[in-house]
């Protein structure tokens, strides 16, 4: 009995010498490839790699050869899903519609009405719901058109809509190819031409500055800042920063503003880069979007100009000691303004008018998942989330 003890005991302790070893050895491999894990490669935040994804471009719509009739009349719109939570997607439901140009229609969130709604709207990011879903409507009329409406980009959305084929009609997005388009902002010709613009470069007294509360981002945005920083100085503000900030307001006298969205996604440029054309800046720019058919021309600097960062730096330090060739940046303002910034107004009378549109086809997409995967940027996934949280906070605390 005393030798099977013996027996026992040699056993649970050699079992235990193992896994100590087990873990110790682990425990060397994972620190060791600690950096590898937490520093992001290059191909995943230098913009001019990203920019050449190539798209798929397959067709994910299937077209019917019926007439949309019967439009001459108020058409209701109805919201089936809140926006972030609020039911009436902060708009004025009962009012908001009369600014538009054809205002012939009325919005409600009133589920009970779907039988009599001519258009169901839904937004992307409130189906998630916490990932538990949100329910779908039991009705349908055959005639009503239903509208997934979607501002982010893709590595924001936690959601597959491969079980949503065949359920949505039309696209409301910012992408270029949405069946309505919801851009950040829009440029137009002055009718006559300005003769001078004022000396902006004289109103101006620092360099670059950056503003970000959102570390984890799929661009890793700080490795872009961060690298520019060996070669100029660059503040930076917000949580992914060195200082707080109140208000943009308190940055004007800034030249240059690192616009650099969080990911680089087909047609996705939002506020950042208008905001410092607002505060008369030159943005530099990092992006999916292809900035010079959107914006005003000679108004920004894209980074994936540049063969390196270093090349870019010594670009704004010419620029900065020159302030003939800054002002130049600004000549666009001779002949262009920015009109039509994005509000939920512009989403509902857009809206409107296409439903009142004979012209649009009868129209279903039977992919809904491949025209969203149909991008130049990573789509959402648990280990993607992860790893750029992981990789975005380590940067900010200077693990990397």
């Amino acid at each position: 009995m005393d030798q099977l003890t013996a027996r026992i005991h040699r056993s649970k302790l050699r079992s235990f010498i193992f896994c100590f070893i087990v873990i110790v050895i682990t425990n060397i491999v994972l620190l060791s490839s600690l950096p590898t894990l937490l520093r992001p490669t290059q191909e995943m935040w230098l913009p001019k790699f990203l920019r050449k994804r190539t798209l798929k471009h397959g067709t994910y719509v299937q077209k019917f050869p019926n007439t949309r009739t019967n439009l001459n009349r108020t058409l209701q719109i109805l919201l089936w899903t809140p926006l972030f939570g609020d039911p009436s997607w902060a708009f004025d439901l009962k009012t908001g519609m009369a600014s538009c140009p054809v205002s012939d229609c009325v919005l409600s969130s009133d589920k009970s009405t779907i039988a009599h709604s001519h258009a169901v709207v839904f937004h992307a990011m409130d189906l998630l719901n916490y990932f538990i879903g949100y329910p779908m409507p039991e009705y349908r009329t055959t005639d009503q058109v239903w509208g997934l409406y979607n501002i982010e980009p893709p590595p924001n959305i936690a959601k597959d809509f491969r079980s949503y084929g065949g359920v949505f009609n039309w696209t409301l997005m910012y992408r270029a190819d949405s069946d309505i388009q919801l851009p950040y902002f829009q440029i137009e010709k002055l009718p006559k031409k300005l003769t001078k613009v004022k000396d902006i470069a004289a109103t101006k007294t620092a360099g670059v500055f950056w503003v970000a509360s959102n570390c984890g981002d799929q661009a890793r945005r700080q490795m872009v800042v961060r690298e520019l920083q060996k070669h100029i100085q660059v503040d930076t503000y917000g949580k992914c920063g060195d200082y707080e900030l109140n208000s943009m307001a308190d940055t004007k006298h800034y030249k240059f503003y690192m616009a650099l969205e969080s990911s680089y996604c087909r047609d996705y440029i939002t506020e950042k880069f208008t905001g410092p054309l607002h505060h008369e800046q030159i943005p530099i720019v990092a992006g999916g979007g292809d900035y010079s058919k959107v914006a005003p021309p000679h108004s920004f600097i894209d980074i994936s100009d540049f063969n390196t960062i270093q090349e870019l730096a010594e670009y704004l330090k010419y620029l900065d000691k020159n302030d003939t060739a800054y002002n130049r940046y600004f000549d666009w303002h001779r002949e262009y303004h920015l009109v039509r910034m994005y509000q939920m107004e512009n989403l509902f009378c857009d809206l409107c008018e296409a439903l009142h549109d004979e012209t649009r086809p009868h129209q279903t997409y039977k992919d809904i998942q491949g025209y969203i995967e149909d991008d130049t940027c990573q789509q959402w996934t648990l280990a993607g989330y992860a790893s750029r949280m992981v990789q975005g906070y380590a940067i900010r605390l200077g693990l990397v």
